[in-house]
């Protein structure tokens, strides 16, 4: 997430997930580091990049989430809360994101002209 957003600022990260994600959005501070969780629409015909970086969990996964009130530390919170029941970020525009986090597509400021979804 920071990759993609440029800063090690975590409310550049939220604002980003508002903006480009539009989307509900968990972050969490594991021994490892911040982890993001964003949450998009599943099905198994679906294909993705830098597995281990990057998971998409699917059937039979449990993801443990926090209470919809909890938008801050400490534990996990959300830094975008789901704006209504099945609210979820667009896969195109949350794949797009990681290839930018991972340096594989250019950032949303050379992408201009394109298509929003």
């Amino acid at each position: 997430m920071h990759e993609a957003v440029g800063s090690d600022d975590h409310q550049a990260v939220a604002t980003a997930a508002r903006t480009e994600l539009r989307g509900p959005l968990i972050r969490d501070v594991l021994a490892t580091g911040p982890t993001y969780w964003a949450l998009t629409e599943y099905h198994t015909g679906v294909t993705w990049v830098d597995v281990a970086r990057t998971p998409l969990l699917g059937w039979g996964t449990y993801l443990g989430v926090p209470d919809i009130t909890v938008t801050e530390p400490p534990g996990p919170y959300w830094v975008e809360p789901p704006r209504w029941r099945g609210d979820l970020c667009y896969r195109p525009t949350l794949f797009d994101f990681i290839m930018r986090g991972a340096g594989l597509v250019p950032g949303p400021a050379s992408s201009a002209g394109t298509e929003q979804v």
